[in-house]
């Protein structure tokens, strides 16, 4: 039993891990963001401090009336946010948003054939087409009037249904012969079992709502459907939406945090049933929408975060305005497309003055190397720096002391513990020894040494370095 009881913990904490790693954000009003710098900025800023490291952007139909996106020679003002949003802030995947098969045709893929660079394409293609909403499918409705009444379907639910059926197929064809990697998705409602097996098996992703005001609730709020999908396609990744409107989770999360609505909601998933979960895949949590979010706090304030290459590796410095209720910095660095923790250190409480602090990489990448700073608070909250890139070329040295002409203190800095220093003089007798050295910087005093030359001895994991040095007076 109890083996059983930490494999569920191992599973948790891995579970609440790559929730947190899979963080998206839907993007209203983007139409009157594109193009602004400082909006656009105020965006991707919002984005990479909260974790989002997937953009669903709407108002694409205004986009493309103000620009044209199947045009190379007016579509670069997307183009130049989407790489800005991937090259500079850590955004790892823009999805379009759409709500019909002839805009991803003969707009949205266009647009992403038009331009030669990864970095400026989009790599989501997002359905939203609520057909489970009577009073849009209906006769007179929206949907009724704009897309299934031209398109030979009746409108009530079943040829709303058929009609988002043939958009995720449109969705596919374009994406299987597109050179770029395209995920297909779509947002959804309400379904019943045979819905879901349909949908299940026309995308990649399912992103379905959970719209509670309290995230106690949106497990079991959600859980139906979920099991109708698990037992339809197994398989499938799912990410759940959380909707931050006023009426319902904005309250909870001005005065908590993503990362425990995520826990919350993992937990229950874990707890809720010993058969169906192993079916889905939870692949994460996205947000709904960002003008509801801008009031979700930051209680660091960061002043600076920057770092340099030295012998031993890269140093990280940073510093804070003010802290309150932090817990811990964790200094991660990109490996491919995703960020790694390489270590930590703890914050200094509450502090209202702020802090400087000091992290060395010692095993940095030959080359460029991306870093970002988790901030992570008591109560689980935790949130994300500016992204800095620290070339390293050098080759790297495992130890250094300085200086080598010394009156009162000699430093010592390696990229290992240190199990012990000694000290000779030219007539090889032991004058200092010294034990379990922990620091990745340590002053050694040997003020009271004749003046005269020295050797010094350094032992740690079976290895042994030496160095001289000359004691001045």
């Amino acid at each position: 039993m109890q083996k059983l009881l930490l494999l569920i913990n191992l599973f948790l904490i891995s579970t609440s891990f790559e929730a947190s790693a899979n963080r998206s954000m839907y993007v209203d009003g983007f139409e009157t963001i594109l193009g602004n710098t400082s909006a656009e900025n105020t965006l991707l800023n919002y984005a990479q401090s909260h974790g989002i490291e997937t953009l669903l952007l709407y108002g694409l139909h205004i986009v493309n009336a103000n620009h044209d996106l199947p045009n190379p020679a007016t579509n670069f003002v997307l183009a130049d946010f989407i790489y800005k949003a991937k090259n500079s802030y850590g955004i790892l995947y823009i999805a379009a948003t759409a709500e019909n098969g002839d805009f991803f045709t003969n707009v949205i893929d266009p647009y992403n054939n038009s331009r030669s660079d990864p970095l400026e394409k989009f790599d989501i293609y997002n359905l939203e087409f609520e057909y489970w909403i009577g009073s849009s499918t209906g006769p007179g409705g929206y949907y009724c009037t704009t897309y299934l009444t031209p398109n030979g379907h009746p409108c009530n639910e079943n040829g709303a249904f058929q009609f988002y059926i043939s958009i995720l197929e449109t969705m596919n064809t374009l994406a299987s012969n597109n050179s770029h990697p395209i995920t297909t998705e779509a947002y959804v409602g309400w379904t019943t079992v045979g819905q879901a097996d349909t949908i299940g098996a026309n995308l990649d992703r399912l992103r379905l709502h959970a719209y509670v005001s309290d995230p106690n609730t949106s497990f079991n709020y959600s859980e139906d459907r979920l099991m109708d999908f698990a037992n339809g396609t197994p398989g499938l990744n799912v990410s759940i939406i959380f909707s931050s409107e006023p009426t319902f989770m904005q309250n909870w999360l001005d005065n908590n945090s993503m990362i425990s609505a995520e826990n919350i909601y993992t937990t229950d998933w874990m707890n809720g049933s010993s058969g169906w979960p192993n079916n889905i895949n939870l692949e994460g949590f996205t947000y709904f929408t960002y003008t509801d979010m801008t009031n979700v706090p930051l209680p660091v304030e960061l002043a600076y975060f920057g770092g340099q290459a030295i012998d031993l590796g890269i140093r990280l410095n940073w510093g804070t305005l003010s802290e309150t209720n932090s817990d811990y910095f964790e200094i991660e660095r990109k490996n491919m497309n995703t960020f790694q923790p390489i270590g930590s250190i703890k914050s200094s409480e509450s502090n209202t003055s702020g802090s400087q602090y000091q992290f060395i990489d010692p095993n940095p990448n030959r080359g460029e190397n991306y870093y970002r700073l988790k901030q992570i608070d008591y109560d689980g909250k935790f949130h994300y720096s500016n992204i800095i890139n620290i070339p390293y070329l050098s080759d790297r040295k495992s130890t250094k002391i300085y200086p080598s002409f010394v009156k009162d203190f000699i430093s010592i800095e390696s990229n290992k513990k240190i199990d012990q220093i000694l000290i000779y003089d030219t007539n090889g007798r032991k004058i200092k020894e010294f034990s379990d050295i922990d620091p990745i910087i340590a002053k050694i005093n040997i003020a009271d040494l004749f003046s005269g030359v020295y050797l010094l001895i350094l032992k740690s994991d079976s290895k042994i370095e030496s160095f001289r040095f000359i004691k001045q007076n």
